[in-house]
């Protein structure tokens, strides 16, 4: 059975029950100290109704909650890389949860003008909003726990993200094995993204911006000579 969280006017996360739960208590546990009431506020649903509506809140106490949202995300991509035996549940917490926090960011009471890049090659270059980039880089990052042995390049995706890193990753330099995995990893997030109807959020506004970026990255990669090495 699936919950709904609403972050806007049509623009709602729906995740399995779950999921919905653990990703409330987890930012509740990032805000009880500073925040109480809002902390009480994300765990009011818990047990009881699968459904939460952020559209009220005022633009001070949404970001407030959207930088206790990044700072769970970060949090959870070192500990669940710890205490998580699985891999795939792995990747299924981080890249659902970049998702519940992509919709948070890219909403207009914090949205701002900044902007990422990923440099592909020497005349390829990718440029997105933050928010966008971040969806790309922690989704690549999070592939890479189903594909061991990239622990260094995940963590330089990670630091390269708009909100919160450089804003700025260059991949010239990898080759091999390393362009590989990350090729197979932004080929997973175009079926995702682009391909599949099956979407884990319903938001119009946030796909029609985010697919077509991540299309256009997709290609750039393909285009890639390096490409050729990982068929």
């Amino acid at each position: 059975m699936g919950a709904c969280l609403i972050v806007r006017e049509q623009a709602s996360w729906m995740p399995w029950i779950i999921e919905f739960e653990q990703a409330l208590e987890d930012i509740a546990q990032e805000l009880e100290a500073s925040n109480p009431s809002m902390a009480e506020m994300l765990r009011e649903p818990i047990g009881k109704f699968a459904f939460l509506d952020l559209s009220s809140l005022d633009a001070d106490r949404f970001r407030e909650l959207v930088q206790a949202t990044q700072r769970t995300y970060n949090r959870l991509a070192v500990e669940e890389a710890v205490s998580s035996p699985d891999p795939l549940h792995y990747f299924h917490v981080l890249y659902r949860f970049s998702q519940l926090k992509a919709l948070m960011v890219s909403d207009p009471r914090v949205a701002g003008d900044t902007s990422a890049t990923i440099v592909i090659s020497d005349g390829a270059s990718w440029q997105a909003p933050a928010w966008l980039s971040d969806v790309v880089l922690e989704a690549v990052a999070a592939h890479f726990a189903l594909r061991p042995g990239y622990p260094a390049l995940a963590q330089t995706l990670l630091s390269a993200r708009g909100n919160g890193g450089t804003g700025h990753l260059d991949l010239r330099p990898i080759a091999g094995g390393e362009f590989c995995a990350v090729l197979e990893a932004v080929k997973w997030t175009y079926r995702y993204y682009v391909v599949s109807t099956a979407r884990l959020s319903h938001a119009d506004d946030f796909y029609a911006e985010l697919s077509p970026k991540v299309e256009e990255l997709h290609g750039m990669f393909q285009a890639d000579e390096r490409s050729r090495d990982c068929e």
